[in-house]
């Protein structure tokens, strides 16, 4: 007897899985075995209803029931199957409708720190449904804290975790909501990595100053004439070498000359100067023919432009540390499982609004050095934004910032002869919002607006900002010394122009990256110091409001959509059609 109760079990745990495998259906299933499973389940139930038809006519059931509809108590057993299997998946979805898509202590920290936020939102009396939320990923060296306040963003609250790892950062204002990613995208954990390489190429970067023999800073990189103008004049000399990449400096020729066709023209981009003395309009003007030399030389012993050259060996050590993050699959992986979870609460706090209005990329500017670590910056932005999508489905505008302009040599001198009231306006390129039907143009526009950037922008900015010792007062020597540091700063930035570009269209025109997303790319100083080493940001906030509405939902967002219109009115048309059936078996 014992195994005819055993069999008996068996059987039915068999049936009840068979019955569950809807309930169990994964995701990552394939379409022929979903097919199989409801093919099973369906033949199933057919077969329990049949089953239990069968038991209500053998043990005349029909004569021990008394219901009011004669009819009903054929069907007794079948009936009451039925209603049980309905409402066990009305549970179900009703079950699916109020649990979390996510488990809460996936990541705790994460969670915490996001209920923190939302708990101070509603102190503050700040609507997460209603307000713009931006999303920021990737940092500066000071943090996101610095491009807020460089940005002149109101913030009523900052959420931040009160231990050391920080993973979320939220600031929020009665404008927008700012969920800055500092520890749990892949751009913010590369910005540390090169921050970190940064110190430790400072700490042999004088001695490796001291063996270079290419450039010195005695020698002049414009001809002697022009140095020896005295107070007419201006007196540029050449910085010393950087012990990145031997080219960032133009190479001086025994005659004291530049390279000739050494870059673009800055004559075709010269803008009318303030009006001044006559002495400064001349030295100006000589100036000016003599950074129309500008660009990348190509000597004939080899290449020596910033792509080509080969890294010192200082800083070949910090070289691997700035290309390590993307080596490891395992941290990548877990950095972008914390990235869509938070996505996640993001999206549950918002239903049923769209999730987020725009995505901010803070790209260090040490990104650009090489083309090796722009490559590899570029590839991590992409997977940041692959995960945002995937999470999120919904496809926002997004902006890359290009920060820690103001760590450059010369950065500091930009913003100190910058005019106040022009350091609060956008410094780069503004792409419109490109139809569908011109997406396949937006490579060449965002390679023309980049290479437009640095070397038809910023040099004709930095030339304008070029003074003598007559226009402010200042000594000879304390003039020609900011002039060579701004001389450096333009040439950076030229040289950089072909990393920039390489970055840019690897992160948002790579696999599967709609391009047309991308509304601008702008140079940003994300110092500490408001006054002295921050500027350019408050125009980059103004945009991210005027952009916010241009979002759209992705194709699969748009079909789990249709498909819950699908069931929606097919569970209408069943209730309907139950409903009928039961009023015409009352009456009959």
């Amino acid at each position: 007897m014992k195994w005819i109760t055993q069999a008996i079990g068996s059987h039915l745990k068999q049936l009840g899985a068979i019955l569950a495998l809807p309930f169990l259906d994964k995701k990552g299933a394939s379409l022929s075995q979903r097919i199989a499973r409801w093919s099973l389940h369906f033949v199933c139930v057919v077969g329990i209803v049949l089953g239990l038809a069968y038991l209500n006519i053998k043990l005349h059931l029909d004569a021990l029931l008394l219901t009011p509809i004669p009819a009903m108590r054929q069907y007794w057993l079948p009936a009451v199957f039925l209603q049980v299997y309905a409402l066990s998946w009305i549970a179900w979805w009703m079950f699916r409708l109020s649990s979390s898509q996510q488990p809460a202590a996936a990541y705790p920290a994460i969670f915490r720190a996001w209920n923190r936020a939302l708990a101070s939102l509603e102190n503050a009396q700040i609507d997460p449904t209603n307000t713009p939320l931006f999303l920021v990923i990737g940092k500066p060296q000071g943090g996101t804290a610095n491009f807020l306040n460089a940005g002149q963003v109101e913030r009523a609250i900052a959420c931040t975790s009160p231990d050391s790892e920080m993973p979320v950062q939220i600031y929020a204002g009665r404008e927008a909501i700012y969920v800055c990613c500092e520890e749990t995208s892949l751009l913010g954990r590369q910005a540390d990595l090169i921050a970190q390489s940064q110190q430790e190429t400072n700490i042999g970067s004088l001695s490796a100053l001291r063996g270079r023999t290419a450039v010195r800073p005695t020698e002049p990189v414009c001809p002697a004439e022009f140095e020896a103008t005295g107070s007419e004049g201006l007196s540029i000399a050449a910085v010393g070498a950087d012990p990145v990449e031997s080219s960032r400096t133009p190479p001086a020729l025994p005659n004291g000359s530049l390279p000739q066709g050494a870059g673009p023209s800055l004559l075709e981009m010269q803008q009318p100067l303030p009006a001044g003395s006559q002495d400064r309009m001349q030295a100006l003007t000589t100036l000016q023919t003599h950074l129309d030399l500008l660009g990348d030389p190509a000597p004939a012993d080899g290449p020596t432009n910033a792509t080509s050259a080969s890294p010192s060996p200082t800083y070949q050590p910090a070289l691997k540390q700035r290309l390590r993050l993307l080596q490891d699959a395992q941290e990548i992986q877990e950095t972008n499982a914390q990235l869509k979870y938070l996505c996640s609460l993001i999206k549950q706090a918002r239903y049923p609004y769209c999730p987020i209005n725009g995505i901010v990329t803070l790209i260090p500017l040490a990104a650009t050095e090489t083309s090796a670590v722009a490559n590899h910056a570029g590839m991590l932005i992409e997977y940041d934004l692959q995960a945002i999508t995937d999470s999120l489905q919904i496809r926002a505008p997004r902006v890359a910032v290009i920060c820690d302009i103001q760590n450059e040599e010369g950065g500091l001198d930009v913003l100190d002869r910058f005019p106040e009231q022009q350091r609060h306006r956008r410094l780069g390129v503004k792409f419109p919002c490109v139809p569908s039907c011109n997406a396949s143009d937006m490579d060449r526009m965002i390679s023309d607006g980049i290479k437009w950037l640095c070397q038809r922008m910023v040099p004709p900015l930095i030339n304008r900002l070029f003074q003598t010792e007559r226009s402010n007062g200042t000594s000879q020597d304390a003039a020609s010394s900011c002039n060579r540091r701004l001389y450096h700063f333009m040439y950076s930035i030229h040289q950089r122009s072909g990393n920039l570009e390489r970055l840019i269209r690897r992160a948002f025109l790579g696999n599967q990256q709609p391009g047309e997303l991308l509304r601008g790319c702008y140079l940003a100083a994300t110092g500490r110091d408001t006054v002295s080493e921050q500027g350019f940001a408050a125009g980059i906030v103004s945009q991210l409001m005027d952009m916010q509405n241009d979002v759209q939902w992705t194709d699969e967002a748009l079909l789990h959509d249709r498909d819950c219109r699908r069931w929606s009115i097919l569970g209408y048309v069943s209730v309907s059609m139950v409903a009928c059936i039961a009023i015409l078996l009352i009456l009959l």
